[in-house]
């Protein structure tokens, strides 16, 4: 009894060691590393990380009030960064409703969040705010949100001035609104969702592809 008592507490020291190792070689946190990931803005407008010359590229329709779209996203950074750099993520920030009414008095409270992230691209800081807020989605929750984005818009060093007045601007409105006609069109409906050729892919096939590429 002794022995397989000494016995359970050395393999569960081992287990300790090994978890404390790997957080030390993979950080809980790694997948917001970018020192290896190019950023930048396709010619449609859509922010983009990843290798500049991509022999792959990922359409992603994220949603930033989907909790499965954090985790996913989470997933496929890490998986990212471990793979080599032929692979590209472009991202749709699909709202999942019409960013354009016809009732001019609800124009400024549909698809704020899409909105805003747009609004951070402007500036180039889009990874930045995306990440601040995959890492905790539940900054942006509460009943005075566009507070709330003002105050991480100010953390990541936005001008403030320019982000509330794109988060109004027509433009903002008519681009959040072609992604949307842009995602419906190709029947997505759901998000988070993947597509590369136009072809539609599970997260986990994806994350399959992007590992067996190696480094």
């Amino acid at each position: 009894m002794k022995w397989k008592t000494t016995r359970q507490v050395l393999i569960f020291g081992l287990l300790v060691a090994l978890a404390i190792a790997g957080g030390l070689i993979w950080p809980r946190d790694s997948w917001r590393r970018v020192d290896d990931l190019d950023q930048g803005v396709d010619a449609a407008g859509r922010p983009w990380i990843g290798a500049t010359h991509p022999e792959i590229v990922i359409h992603e329709f994220f949603d930033y009030d989907c909790p499965h779209c954090v985790w996913a996203h989470k997933k496929l950074r890490s998986a990212l960064i471990k793979s080599k750099k032929a692979w590209r993520i472009v991202r749709y920030d699909y709202a999942r409703m019409s960013c354009a009414p016809e009732d001019e008095r609800m124009r400024p409270f549909r698809c704020g969040a899409a909105r805003a992230a747009h609004c951070t691209g402007n500036q180039g800081r889009y990874w930045e705010w995306n990440d601040a807020v995959v890492a905790d989605p539940g900054r942006l929750s509460g009943t005075d949100r566009a507070q709330l984005e003002l105050d991480l818009a100010a953390e990541i060093g936005l001008d403030l001035s320019r982000f509330k007045a794109c988060l109004l601007a027509d433009a903002t409105i008519d681009f959040v609104q072609a992604v949307y006609m842009e995602t419906w069109k190709k029947g997505i409906r759901n998000a988070p969702t993947y597509l590369i050729d136009n072809e539609f892919i599970t997260l986990t096939a994806l994350i399959k592809r992007l590992r067996g590429t190696g480094n």
